[in-house]
């Protein structure tokens, strides 16, 4: 039950009439605005009149009427700043109905719903973590292995010629000339394995 003894008023009440509000006091306000204009416009044109008018009774004129439009003017702006102020107070009031709104709206999604069940929220998300450890677990493993048994493997030097740099001598028969590369002969190849193999018999 309410402390309140009346009820909250704020129940019953309509985003319809707050703007409507709004609307009414800012019509207002605009409308002092423009006559805060028109009188300071007004008071500038009267003390420039002022200045040029040689008969001092018409400058007595002036100056009491300046003093009267100031008067006004300084009222208005005071009333005018009543409104802004207002208004401002009413628009976080129309913020806090919209903000009530939208929550109250959501809040009645089917989906949202399930969040009112906390308890069963809880297993939910416990249930979704350990799976989602298991699996990384399971993972993690797999990877594991993989990595042992790579660790232990060494690729054939007689297959991938790896470790053996013979494989390379292919690339010693080219030898630079005078910046081009001489290339041996076919028959300067034989020649020179014909020679190769005299040695090894004599």
């Amino acid at each position: 039950m309410s402390w309140w003894p009346f009820g909250n008023k704020f129940s019953k009440l309509k985003r319809e009439e707050v703007v409507g509000a709004i609307c009414s006091l800012q019509t207002q306000e605009e409308a002092l605005e423009n006559g805060v204009e028109e009188k300071s416009q007004r008071i500038n044109e009267l003390i420039e009149r002022g200045r040029v008018e040689p008969s001092r009774e018409k400058k007595i004129f002036y100056a009491q009427k300046i003093k009267i439009m100031k008067e006004e003017r300084q009222s208005e702006m005071q009333q005018a700043l009543f409104l802004l102020y207002n208004i401002s107070l009413l628009n976080k009031l129309k913020t806090v109905i919209d903000d009530n709104n939208f929550v109250r709206i959501n809040k009645s999604l089917p989906l949202n719903k399930l969040l009112t069940d906390q308890k069963g929220l809880a297993v939910f998300l416990n249930k979704a973590l350990n799976t989602k450890l298991r699996n990384e677990e399971i993972m993690t493993g797999a990877d594991d292995v993989f990595k042992d048994i790579r660790s232990v493997y060494a690729p054939s030097s007689e297959i991938y010629g790896a470790d053996d740099d013979s494989f390379l001598d292919v690339f010693k028969e080219a030898v630079p000339v005078s910046g081009q590369y001489a290339r041996r002969s076919v028959s300067q190849s034989i020649e020179e394995d014909g020679a190769e193999d005299n040695k090894l018999w004599n």
